[in-house]
């Protein structure tokens, strides 16, 4: 049962676009193999496994994004024991995308590596890093001042200032606060365990354990004056 039920914008349709230009311009992986790409499977074979795996993950969009528009491309016939540091770093200059992106890349990469160790790769290769004129700065994260606040308070509507409230007090994100339920309410802590992904579909949270946050005075006052005919 869902604690909110507000009227926010609905899923884009843009997204279902994009997921279907990336799977009808991706290289196509066989079905087939021989016994030498079983014994050592090349980074096309082996993807497959590694998305069907994490089918169900929040991240999923950007394994897609990263497998068929960079790593494939590059290394798709290569075998995974003859990935090297060199290789790596070859990859990691053909990308020519922001520090970060890159990063989300390669890392992406890293754990294709890190699932075929040790039973198709004896060691996984260094990585190059990111330093000079490729680290990456955490962004300046900004905050709303108290005017600006209440000026955007104004245009909210009634019904859904609740969940803006819930997002303001605990800074979790809008499809977590859509997914929030009462069950997830304890005595003296919330819990964030499940959310929606970017198809609209009930996935657990990021990170591989739930965390507690504190149950606050202000949100046993938000939840104190929810109306009862929001679930």
């Amino acid at each position: 049962m869902r604690l909110f039920d507000a009227a926010l914008s609905p899923f884009s349709p843009l997204l279902a676009i994009f997921k279907t230009q990336l799977l009808t311009s991706a290289i196509s992986i066989p079905t087939t193999c021989n016994i030498d790409l079983i014994a050592k499977p090349t980074i096309k074979y082996s993807s497959r496994a590694f998305i069907n795996k994490r089918m169900f993950e929040m991240s999923k969009r950007l394994f897609y994004f990263s497998i068929y528009n960079h790593i494939i491309p590059f290394l798709g016939d290569i075998f995974l024991p003859n990935i090297t540091k060199n290789v790596l770093r070859e990859l990691q200059n053909s990308i020519h995308k922001a520090p970060k992106t890159k990063k989300n890349i390669m890392d992406t990469l890293s754990m294709m590596l890190n699932d075929a160790y040790p039973d198709y790769i004896q060691y996984i290769p260094q990585f190059p890093g990111f330093k000079g004129n490729e680290a990456i700065i955490p962004p300046d994260i900004k905050t709303l001042e108290l005017k600006d606040f209440w000026k955007i308070w104004d245009k909210i509507p009634q019904e859904d200032r609740y969940i803006f409230m819930f997002m303001i007090l605990t800074g979790c994100r809008t499809s977590e606060a859509r997914a929030f339920r009462k069950s997830d309410i304890r005595s003296d802590h919330i819990m964030f365990i499940v959310t929606f992904d970017h198809e609209e579909k009930e996935v657990p949270v990021k990170g591989k354990k739930p965390k507690p946050f504190p149950l606050t005075e202000g949100l046993k006052n938000l939840f104190s004056t929810v109306p009862p005919n929001l679930t």
